[in-house]
């Protein structure tokens, strides 16, 4: 009886344990996400759809000054000798036609539209190319994503890529790649035409995308390594095929096709590396290391990836809270690699911005531009600040008005900008030093290539020096551009009649500055420096050129050369009233070296006397106070820093580049 009634209580509490897990399982089950199979099938396009409009949205709005400095800094030419310079190397049709796509950047919308869709190509050959499952499509996003990366992280080495159309190359390429890579699994297994397809692939499509063509015969490996229903001695034989495919194809080439590339480049022919004269930076080349390992990865996982449970947690059961957060994750990976890599410093689009209005001549909108800057500029912002003044006729009243200390471009790595190799042309230009703006477009042109900027201020140049022939020569260059033929025949007329030049609006502005000889000599690779010392130390009674001699003399604070150029401004000017920064420059040193009287000129009460003694008060309050220089200067500056008492005393140690 006693063992009866054990056995009955065991059975008892087995019965209600039973209950309390299903009870469990039950209430697991409620608290479970329930995704139907529809939804997980339309998952791609919903990712993929995603994905492309905010990266369109973000390319766009929050990138579109870059984007059209980019194609700025481009070239495509739509002539036969073109192609065969860009098809001389290794992978040169796809720099070619990354060459033929960068120039849409024009437009940045448009630009930027093609360049998602190539993404969404991706994404969606992807699911066939690495037998990825619909509902691991979150999956698909990252590879894009690290190209959206690799299109916005680069900064000032926009201005020192070597890669022509790297802006496209890395999205073409991959493209293509996922395209081979997916057209290859529609082939039998077992059939012997994929050892024929390994080989041809290479051979011929080595060629024409280089680094990418290779990277798409090593997928096409690890989808035969992986394969269930291959017999080993047919793997091992595709091996052979492959591994030699990627050796010899590439050292066939460079015997055969291109003796004039280096042997040790030809396995990363059109992979992008960044390295100037000065500095190699590795850290730019990841995005493109990773994009090549996550589908290698996925294809090694294919089995795990095709199991019922699929890549736990990524795949998951679909109705499980841990899949929803999962997701989530990779999606949020996505976008800190995105936004860790996004170049956004305030002050490089900001160039990108006054540079395009400088170049278009609304020098207004380039005073706006440099008034909206929230803290401290660059010293080619100043520059562009200063030639805008110079325009519009205001330097003497506002030249004070905007910052002028500047600071040298942020960098995140040990590049050393230099402006004669960011925007030296157009500011040599403006100031009508035609010879060196010629100078370093050429230098430019000869270690970085041609491109639309340089032919622009190539053609000015010319003009303006009298080189029509060769004004010509570039003419013609950029009427085979899509988007500049129309720029290029308005400055032709001037090559066909040089009687127009000085009745043009924007010619009008720097031929004054160029009644001199103009004559070549070193800057030393300093454009500010050396207008600085060009205009301080010269004299001319021309009214433009003679007030930026006065402009220069106060920049490099030398009171002898100031009343020199200041009294010969006086008698040029000596029915107009003298501007506020040169008075207060004149009371300023006036009252510092008692060398000239000061006594009789006309200086503004309100503006010259009364300031100039608050100035003194609040200095000598603050030095009262203990405070440094440094603290005076910035304390003193919301009410002061318009003024070039200010700028004298406290913007200390230009840092020029």
């Amino acid at each position: 009886m006693m063992k009866q009634k054990t056995r009955q209580n065991k059975n008892k509490i087995s019965f209600s344990a039973d209950l309390q897990q299903k009870k469990e399982k039950e209430n697991a089950k409620k608290r479970e996400i329930s995704i139907s199979p529809r939804i997980i099938k339309l998952m791609p396009f919903i990712y993929g759809a995603l994905f492309c409009i905010i990266s369109w949205i973000f390319l766009t709005y929050s990138n579109g000054d870059y984007l059209y400095a980019v194609q700025e800094r481009s070239l495509f030419l739509d002539t036969s000798q073109f192609f065969e310079e860009r098809t001389s190397v290794p992978g040169g049709f796809l720099e070619w036609v990354g060459c033929f796509l960068t120039q849409l950047f024009y437009y940045p919308w448009l630009g930027a539209l093609v360049l998602v869709l190539l993404w969404g190509i991706i994404i969606a050959l992807s699911f066939r190319a690495f037998k990825i499952p619909a509902k691991c499509a979150v999956l698909t996003i990252i590879p894009p994503a690290l190209l959206l990366c690799s299109v916005v992280d680069l900064g000032y080495w926009m201005y020192y890529i070597k890669l022509p159309g790297y802006w496209f190359t890395g999205t073409v390429g991959f493209t293509v790649t996922v395209l081979a890579t997916a057209g290859y699994t529609l082939l039998k297994t077992k059939t012997a035409a994929r050892e024929a397809v390994l080989l041809l692939w290479t051979c011929l499509a080595y060629p024409l995308f280089g680094w990418y063509a290779l990277l798409a015969t090593v997928y096409m490996l690890i989808i035969d390594l992986t394969e269930k229903d291959l017999d080993t001695s047919r793997k091992a034989v595709r091996s052979v095929v492959a591994i030699l495919s990627i050796i010899l194809v590439p050292i066939a080439s460079y015997y055969l096709l291109y003796s004039g590339t280096r042997m040790a480049d030809m396995w990363k022919a059109v992979f992008p590396i960044f390295e100037s004269s000065r500095v190699i930076s590795t850290s730019l080349s990841l995005p493109f290391v990773f994009m090549a390992l996550l589908p290698a990865i996925y294809l090694a996982l294919s089995r795990l990836l095709q199991t019922k449970g699929g890549c736990s947690p990524i795949c998951g059961k679909s109705g499980t809270l841990r899949f929803a957060v999962a997701q989530l994750a990779v999606i949020a990976v996505a976008v800190a690699v995105v936004r860790g890599g996004w170049y956004d410093n305030y002050n490089f689009h900001s160039e990108h911005r006054m540079y395009k209005l400088a170049d278009e001549q609304k020098w207004e909108d380039v005073l706006v531009e440099m008034a909206a800057n929230p803290g401290t500029p660059t010293r080619q912002m100043v520059m562009c600040k200063n030639i805008a003044l110079m325009k519009v006729g205001r330097c003497g009243n506002e030249m004070f008005r905007y910052s002028n200390e500047g600071e040298p471009p942020y960098v995140f790595d040990s590049l050393r900008v230099k402006m004669v190799e960011t925007a030296a042309p157009m500011i040599y230009y403006n100031y009508g030093r035609c010879n060196f703006c010629y100078r370093w477009c050429i230098e430019n042109s000869v270690e970085y290539g041609f491109n639309v900027n340089g032919l622009k201020y190539l053609i000015r140049s010319s003009i303006l020096s009298g080189e029509y022939k060769v004004a010509e020569k570039y003419i013609n260059m950029l009427k085979h551009t899509t988007f500049h033929k129309e720029w290029a025949e308005h400055f032709e007329q001037f090559v066909r009649n040089p009687k127009l030049i000085a009745q043009n609006e924007e010619f009008k502005l720097i031929l004054p500055l160029r009644k001199f000889k103009d004559v070549l000599d070193g800057d030393e690779g300093l454009c500010e420096m050396y207008l600085l010392n060009y205009f301080s130390n010269s004299q001319n009674p021309e009214p433009m050129f003679q007030e930026q001699t006065l402009v220069y003399a106060l920049v490099s604070k030398d009171i002898d050369r100031f009343w020199k150029r200041f009294f010969q401004y006086a008698t040029l000017h000596i029915k107009e009233p003298m501007p506020i920064h040169y008075q207060e420059a004149a009371f300023l040193y006036g009252n510092l070296e008692k060398t000239v009287d000061i006594s009789k000129m006309p200086f503004d009460r309100d503006r010259i006397l009364g300031r100039f003694a608050n100035f003194q008060r609040a200095s000598q309050m603050y030095a009262r106070e203990g405070m440094s220089v440094e603290q005076m200067g910035e304390a003193m500056r919301p009410e002061f820093g318009d003024t070039f008492w200010w700028f004298y005393f406290f913007c200390k140690g230009v840092k020029s580049y």
